[in-house]
């Protein structure tokens, strides 16, 4: 703004931005600026420029806005992982973990005495195998006993018969000899017998046996078939009278002769 001259009256001092002189009355701003261009001008600029700023200012509102967000979910975050890491790792207890460790006091106790339990399982079942791995050598039957040649004979009724004699080999008397006798024909076929429709038949020996002499055992018709040339005993088992027993390998075959009798061998 500058003070002039009224151009009319010669008023000194005057605006030339007064819309007239306070003197006469002259319009000073129209006639020396036209329509208010420059007034216009002016204020457009002025516009421009609040409208300028508030943009700026919005935009710094929503970075600011953003940033706090941010700032909330970071704080959020490391919350969690805090926590979690001041929990016991058992899953579903949400007590403190103890002071060493990943589980709380409880289950620290807990979790130590399942590993110790699991630990002496797997020794004792690695003994247990090694134990049974070192019992399935079984002993044959003839380190246990001896059978004679007393036999086995076909009756009238063509029933198969069992006479045998044991003699004791091994140094502990014995109390039972448990076997079973299979049943085959002439060409090494499976027989069945024709009362029972089984192929074999569990026989007991009852002793004691308790010295180096020959016991002889007779046993009830076991099996029905003309046809039976074979008897095998095996799957033998035998109890001492200490009350321990094992199971032997091996077999004792009876085989029939031209007379009916099946002699052992």
């Amino acid at each position: 703004m500058a003070l002039i001259k009224c151009p009319e009256c010669g008023r000194e001092n005057v605006s030339d931005k007064a819309p007239s002189c306070p003197g006469c009355g002259y319009e000073i701003y129209k006639n020396l600026y036209g329509n208010g261009d420059i007034l216009s001008s002016g204020n457009s600029t002025s516009s421009e420029t609040i409208i300028d700023n508030g943009e700026k200012k919005q935009t710094n509102k929503s970075g600011k806005i953003i940033l706090f967000v941010i700032a909330v979910i970071a704080a959020v975050v490391i919350f969690l992982i805090w926590y979690s890491s001041t929990r016991c790792a058992y899953p579903g207890c949400n007590e403190h973990k103890a002071s060493s460790g990943r589980y709380c006091a409880y289950h620290k106790t807990l979790v130590s005495s399942y590993l110790n339990y699991s630990s002496s399982s797997t020794s004792n079942s690695s003994s247990t195998t090694a134990s049974n791995s070192s019992s399935s050598t079984k002993r044959s039957i003839s380190e246990v006993v001896s059978f004679g040649r007393k036999g086995v004979k076909i009756n009238s009724a063509d029933g198969v018969e069992v006479g045998v004699n044991i003699e004791k080999v091994t140094n502990k008397d014995i109390k039972y000899i448990y076997s079973t006798a299979y049943f085959y024909n002439a060409v090494g076929d499976s027989v069945n017998c024709e009362i029972s429709g089984k192929s074999s038949k569990d026989i007991t020996y009852t002793g004691p046996l308790e010295d180096d002499a020959w016991h002889t055992f007779y046993k009830d018709t076991i099996a029905w078939n003309k046809t039976i040339d074979r008897v095998v005993f095996t799957d033998f088992e035998v109890v001492y009278m200490d009350g321990t027993s094992e199971k032997c390998s091996g077999k004792v075959t009876a085989t029939k002769d031209d007379d009916n009798y099946f002699k052992m061998n």
